[in-house]
């Protein structure tokens, strides 16, 4: 899958996609010159930014183990010293992290008394009324901290999850293996239609890195509980048909990567390529990752009636 884009040699799709820190870091000698050089400066920003950071939560540990709180570290600064070997090869813009909702009031008191802002959202989607967004106070370097209550808007309540621990920090942990996984399917797939290739390219190296670990039919539970069988499905076939990821067989049977399917001839290298939302193409694809045409059609409900609330919003601000 990355060849594809290495092939193009241009950074607008690099840029999109968010790649060009891991380009340089991991293939820069495939990379033309002003391509390279380009590349470079992205992940030097990125080295910086992230380093920034990482100071950052080393400082949400120690505020959270003060108050006996455990939170866990979700997608980008979870994956440094697994995944990723340096800074500067995942572009990262937040901080986000799931706590149980038994610390929501606590945690809010705590943030507010500390002089972290919350940030109003005028524009506030009802599929992320499961988190709220926080800026970290001015004596501090500044980041946005993204608190998660659930894992997913469709799936909420559920009961916090198993974690194991996270390096040398206190407080913040990290989502079992098979949940991990789990939740970056569905967060690429189910939330947002394979909108960016470094989501994917997450899951790819985090299943080589887990893949030993990973239990068949424990994942098969993991997604039939969580309403994401179908984007499990879909980005197994990704993985397999893509990126060229050597997929054990048992997960390959147990997903079915075999069946036909109407999404697979929708569901091409190119869509993944083109990284923006449009034509019948995406809304096939933005379907498919449902589990059932009545969750399709409950998110499609809930994204009409936020479109037609901006739209009145607007409209009465004109009076």
């Amino acid at each position: 899958m990355l060849n594809s884009l290495l092939e193009i040699q241009d950074t607008g799709p690099m840029r999109e996609h968010k790649l060009e820190g891991f380009l340089y870091s991991q293939h820069q000698e495939l990379l033309a010159p002003d391509l390279k050089k380009s590349c470079a400066i992205r992940w030097l920003h990125q080295k910086h930014q992230n380093q920034l950071l990482w100071t950052v939560m080393e400082q949400i540990d120690d505020l959270l183990h003060q108050h006996h709180i455990s939170a866990v570290v979700l997608k980008g600064l979870s994956f440094f010293g697994r995944i990723y070997s340096d800074y500067g090869s995942r572009a990262i813009s937040d901080i986000d992290l799931y706590i149980a909702r038994e610390h929501q009031s606590s945690l809010n008191e705590i943030l507010q008394s500390q002089g972290f802002q919350l940030q109003a959202d005028d524009d506030h989607w009802e599929g992320n009324h499961h988190k709220s967004l926080w800026q970290t106070p001015a004596h501090w370097n500044p980041a946005t901290i993204e608190l998660h209550f659930d894992l997913f808007y469709h799936r909420q309540k559920m009961a916090y999850p198993e974690f194991k621990e996270f390096g040398k920090f206190r407080a913040l942990k990290l989502l079992e293996p098979h949940l991990e996984l789990s939740y970056l399917i569905g967060h690429l797939a189910f939330q947002h239609t394979f909108l960016k290739l470094f989501w994917s390219l997450d899951i790819e190296r985090l299943y080589r890195y887990e893949a030993d670990k990973i239990d068949s039919n424990k994942m098969v539970k993991i997604a039939d509980d969580l309403g994401l069988f179908r984007s499990h499905q879909m980005v197994f076939y990704m993985l397999l048909n893509f990126f060229k990821t050597p997929l054990r067989q048992d997960l390959c049977e147990a997903f079915a990567l075999s069946k036909p399917a109407i999404w697979k001839l929708f569901f091409t290298k190119q869509f993944l390529l083109r990284g923006r939302q449009f034509g019948v193409q995406y809304y096939v694809i933005k379907h498919a990752t449902k589990d059932s045409l009545t969750m399709a059609l409950s998110y499609d409900l809930l994204w009409l009636r936020h479109q037609l609330k901006k739209y009145l919003r607007s409209f009465l601000a004109i009076f």
